[in-house]
């Protein structure tokens, strides 16, 4: 007789023989230690040669299946994946369909944010850095002052220019009426090193006083406006109503810094000291051998030193060394978009179709590769490994997730483009939307990530059963599998990720609709005003004291003609008027025992012309309006609407009582102001109604350009545009008017895009139902064909039809029950929290509990029916027929 194995031998055998072949291999390890006992070895020997033929047997089997021959996949496998995926159309094309959705979605994050940090064409080695302020985290423009500080002190830069936007009049009496332009020092074309097509550009002697007024011009309009003539340079034109001549044309496709077509010497030097002059943007280029971090510490460590002279002047002031891709947003995140707190969020939120799409195909594909077991048997009894198998299956599956990657790059590559014709949105020239490597890289790796949840994961399941079993089944004519805890892991997961999936869908709905504009958001009518931008530009060599003085004059003046112009039945002035963006700025309230609610409160602000109330029709409810002796720097009066009286106040009248401004963190950042007023809603945060907390300041002519007109129209207000610019151009001829929109259509562009989003989710969640739906039937079908043999022996037993019938149905339901179990507590999660659903209205929530209730009864329902009609088909099955195979 054998002596028994020690314990340690058995400990080691369970632990490192593993696997199909693990019979085979302690079988030879016994013959083994028989012929050892047979030579006459003692009992001791026999126990330490066996644990080394152990260890020598289990370091022969694992290295046998992770050598790299065994693990690489083979053109046969790809052969064998293309073929399969031709013998089930019917999968091949949920699947691909699944996924084309699920990858680009999941892409979409990191494509958008590569497009938007690219970096400028005439900066290819990314060398260009802004340079600006920050105060309390929000953006601050820099001044003329700080760019004379910075270009005479900085060694990081080997060039720096200054420079501001606007629009221009460009010859009013053509068919462009405005163009847009920058003031700029003749610097900015060496920081770019781009030079001219025809003439050239600007010099440092132009931006002399006194100097000829000049201009060089971009080649989209040399083209429009001059035919191409060659012979333009040292023409004149008239750009805000003083003649330039011409003296440059840049190349095709240089717009710097968005779209611009002229450039114009930025005359203005006012300001030798920092924090002084004309606010400006400040672009650099890094001298050679600097690294970005270097020049923002040689920044920072000078702004120390001059904020020592000074220190009211840079109080709470930072300054900051930005990628140029802050041109177009104008906010210091620093670390870039994926530093935001919002992203990894959105980025998971829109992975989540995905993950839905791989279990769900998943699910398809172990349904698929279930039927396949008694050729994996066959396979393993022929000597296949099954790292050999699971390489295959992970291949086929792969094949799959490449083909569906690439439609998914299709999409990708070409729906930006199309939505932004379909909305009429023009991005920066150097924003490049066309798909990259690493999107395309990004793209290969959710195929394969894809194929491993979807393929790889199955085949475990299905190639671990024992050979023997295998092959005993495979004789039966079964498919050599019966599913387990996988297959109701895989169930439960798929109906709980589709219930999310369904929740957040039906929350971004809810959540949109709640948004919409309509007259209970603002209190007007908003069909009837037409909204437009206001830009003053002052003469070259204004002061900013000239500029503001020349602003104040049109402003008021415009408005004025405007008041009595025939169809016009008001004009206002402001900062934003209502359903546009107001400034978000945080405040702290002053309690009537003069204490104060140190936990800070967002607002949307606005400073609008003492009249702006009354010219909109909306009276004040409490207090007063504005007045003009408010305008004085030593009155601090401000007016705030309802929401913010119901909000911070708790409906009591709020007159008399005191708020200040203070940072995100609640340091006083202003000083205390007076509730002089409360008017109604007046739309201040459209896109967020349920916080529509709005304060407006009085907001003298001048003070700030350019502004916002509001005209309030007895007819169509776009066909009063062409008058407005007339009336304009009359007032000043510097004066630009541009931007005209009926005011209920302000936020036309964004609605389309919500729409977009809004059918957008509600065809993914019809898709992802269906995707869930269909593979739950084919899982649960195919689980109730398996025990056909079960169901006849049962009826042959004598069992009720009806009761097996029961029987069968009762674990599906209970895998559905439990899904949606887990599903609907994570959905809740979603909508509650992450889509803020709570705040908005309750038949919003209605909406959105009764979406995941009717989901979740589909999902119902298809599981009964996937239990249902394989097991009356098996009931009507002779018991003899049913014990003879599968049936």
């Amino acid at each position: 007789m054998t002596p028994r194995r020690s314990w340690i031998a058995r400990a080691l055998a369970a632990l490192l023989i593993r696997g199909a072949e693990a019979p085979f291999v302690l079988r030879d390890l016994d013959d083994a230690r028989e012929q050892d006992l047979a030579r006459g070895l003692t009992p001791g020997q026999v126990r330490r040669r066996d644990l080394v033929n152990i260890v020598a047997s289990a370091a022969s089997l694992w290295t046998d299946r992770f050598r790299p021959s065994t693990w690489r996949p083979s053109w046969i496998d790809v052969r064998l994946g293309v073929r399969m995926l031709g013998r089930h159309p019917g999968l091949t094309a949920v699947a691909v369909f699944a996924l084309a959705l699920g990858i680009p979605t999941g892409l979409a994050p990191m494509h958008v944010v590569d497009a938007l940090e690219g970096h400028l064409p005439e900066d290819p080695n990314g060398r260009l850095r802004m340079l600006c302020y920050t105060r309390d985290s929000v953006h601050a423009e820099a001044t003329m002052g700080d760019f004379a500080l910075w270009r005479s002190s900085l060694r990081s830069f080997d060039a720096m220019a200054a420079f501001r936007s606007g629009e221009f009049n460009l010859d009013p009496d053509d068919a462009v009426a405005s163009v847009r332009g920058l003031e700029t020092t003749a610097s900015i074309f060496d920081v770019l090193g781009t030079p001219p097509l025809l003439g050239r550009t600007l010099r440092p002697a132009d931006e002399s006083p006194g100097a000829a007024a000049v201009v060089v011009i971009g080649h989209d309009l040399w083209q429009t406006r001059f035919g191409g003539d060659p012979a333009v340079i040292g023409r004149s034109v008239r750009v805000g109503g003083v003649p330039h001549a011409i003296v440059g044309v840049m190349p095709e496709g240089f717009l710097f810094p968005a779209r611009h077509q002229v450039w114009l010497p930025l005359a203005d030097r006012a300001g030798v000291e920092p924090r002084e002059g004309t606010e400006v943007r400040i672009l650099g280029r890094l001298a050679d051998g600097v690294a970005a971090a270097d020049a923002k510490a040689e920044v920072a460590a000078l702004t120390r030193s001059v904020a020592a002279r000074d220190p009211e002047a840079f109080e709470r002031l930072r300054p900051s060394v930005l990628p140029t891709w802050h041109l177009m947003f104008g906010f210091p995140a620093e670390g870039g978009l994926r530093s935001l707190p919002e992203f990894y969020p959105l980025q998971f939120a829109l992975l989540l179709p995905l993950l839905v799409a791989c279990v769900n195909v998943g699910l398809l594909i172990f349904a698929r590769t279930a039927t396949r077991a008694s050729e994996f048997a066959v396979r393993t009894a022929l000597g296949a490994s099954r790292a050999r198998i699971l390489i295959q299956v992970f291949t086929e599956s792969l094949v799959l997730a490449v083909i569906a990657s690439g439609a998914g790059l299709l999409i990708l590559g070409w729906l930006p483009g199309r939505l932004m014709t379909m909305v009429g949105l023009t991005l920066p020239y150097w924003i490049d939307p066309r798909l990259t490597l690493a999107t395309v890289i990004r793209a290969l790796a959710l195929a394969a990530g894809s194929a491993a949840i979807a393929g790889v994961v199955p085949a475990l399941r299905l190639t671990g059963a024992s050979i023997q079993r295998n092959i005993q089944r495979a004789r039966a004519r079964r498919s050599g599998v019966r599913f387990g805890g996988l297959s109701s892991a895989l169930i439960v997961i798929d109906v709980a990720v589709a219930i999310v999936a369904i929740g957040f869908a039906a929350g971004v709905w809810g959540k949109i609709q709640s948004t919409r504009p309509n007259e209970a958001m603002d209190g007007i009518r908003a069909a009837e005003y037409l909204s437009a931008t206001l830009d003053v530009s002052g003469a070259p060599g204004d002061s900013a004291a000239d500029r503001e003085r020349r602003a104040a004059r049109t402003q008021a003046g415009l408005v004025e003609r405007l008041r009595a112009e025939p169809g016009v039945r008001a004009a206002t002035f402001g900062t934003a008027l209502p359903r546009m963006d107001h400034r978000i700025r945080y405040i702290e309230i002053e309690a009537p025992d003069g204490s104060v609610d140190a936990t800070p409160r967002q607002v949307a602000m606005a400073r609008v012309a003492t009249d702006f109330f009354t010219e909109l029709g909306r009276p004040i409810l409490a207090g007063r309006a504005f007045e003009s002796r408010d305008l004085s720097a030593e009155v601090r009066s401000v007016i705030i609407n309802t929401t913010l009286v119901d909000h911070a106040f708790g409906g009591r009248s709020p007159i008399g009582r005191r708020v200040r401004y203070v940072t995100r963190d609640g340091a006083p950042a202003g000083p205390w102001l007076d509730v002089v007023g409360v008017v109604g809603r007046l739309g201040a945060h459209a896109l967020t109604p349920d916080r529509d907390d709005g304060l407006y300041e009085p907001l003298a002519p001048g003070a700030v350009n350019p502004v916002r007109l509001a005209i309030h129209t007895t007819g169509d207000p776009a066909a009063l545009a062409p008058r407005v610019r007339a009336l304009a151009l009359d007032v000043d001829p510097r004066a630009v008017v541009s931007a005209f929109t009926p005011l209920d259509r302000v936020y036309e562009q964004d609605w389309y895009v919500l729409g977009l989003i809004e059918l957008g989710g509600v065809l993914l969640v019809g898709v992802l139902l269906s995707l869930a739906a269909s593979a739950l039937y084919a899982i649960l079908s195919f689980t109730v064909t398996e025990r056909t043999r079960e169901i006849g022996i049962r009826v042959a037993l004598g069992a009720d039809p009806w009761r097996v019938a029961r029987h069968v149905a009762r674990r599906a339901i209970l895998q559905v029950g439990l899904g949606v179990l887990i599903g609907l507590p994570l959905a809740g999660r979603l909508m509650f929290e992450f889509l803020e659903v709570s705040g908005f209205e309750p038949s919003t929530g209605t909406a959105v509990f009764l979406a995941l209730a009717q989901g979740a009864a589909v999902l119902v329902v298809v599981s009964l029916a996937a239990c249902t009609v394989p097991t009356l088909r098996a009931l009507r099955i002779m018991p003899v027929e049913a014990l003879r195979g599968d049936g």
